[in-house]
């Protein structure tokens, strides 16, 4: 089964093509408020390279946010114009979930992403399992468990593991997820927006 999943919630423009729940294709690239334009190239790049036919896709995977509201909207929109017109369904993915889906570590960490100033996205995880809500907060609100983030260094001086968003993180978690998460009701997708705590 054909697939192409999608991650726009930072500065990389990121799609991946899958068959049988493997990678076949990756494109990314990293060019800041460029989505717009980058987006449907990559996508009419990566169909043509793999020399497939649009109508063979089963499904579509998209990183719903938290991240970059302007991202988010753009691969978000894309993506349920495209399934709309292929009359296919969509995977949302929750992009801290997708960071999440590779990471094997024990014990308390969380998952930050860059939002603006010293506010980051967030979220608290032990042994891989969620043990917070998502949350728009000042770094300085985490307590002293390991970090796996994106962009952090924007912020200053922090010791954190780097992660990189990436469509192949949204694709294997659609694949994992699909029964639960797929739907052709593309009114009920939207974009997962955190406002900041204080």
């Amino acid at each position: 089964m054909k697939f192409v999943a999608i991650e726009t919630i930072t500065d990389i423009c990121s799609i991946s093509l899958f068959n049988s729940n493997k990678k076949i294709d990756l494109l990314e690239t990293s060019e800041n408020f460029a989505h717009s334009k980058n987006l449907p190239l990559l996508f009419n790049k990566i169909i043509k390279k793999n020399k497939i036919s649009i109508s063979s896709l089963k499904f579509l995977a998209i990183s719903i946010g938290p991240g970059s509201y302007t991202g988010i909207k753009i691969g978000v929109n894309f993506t349920k114009g495209l399934a709309y017109s292929l009359n296919i369904p969509i995977v949302p993915v929750n992009s801290i979930d997708s960071l999440n889906f590779p990471i094997n570590q024990k014990g308390k960490y969380y998952i930050a992403l860059f939002s603006h100033k010293d506010y980051i996205f967030y979220q608290e995880f032990k042994d891989g399992l969620v043990k917070s809500k998502q949350i728009c907060d000042r770094v300085l609100k985490l307590n002293e468990y390991k970090i796996f983030g994106y962009q952090l260094s924007n912020i200053g001086k922090i010791k954190y593991n780097k992660i990189q968003p990436s469509s192949l993180n949204v694709g294997y978690y659609a694949i994992e997820n699909y029964k639960k998460l797929a739907t052709k009701d593309y009114d009920s997708i939207t974009s997962i927006c955190l406002s900041k705590v204080n």
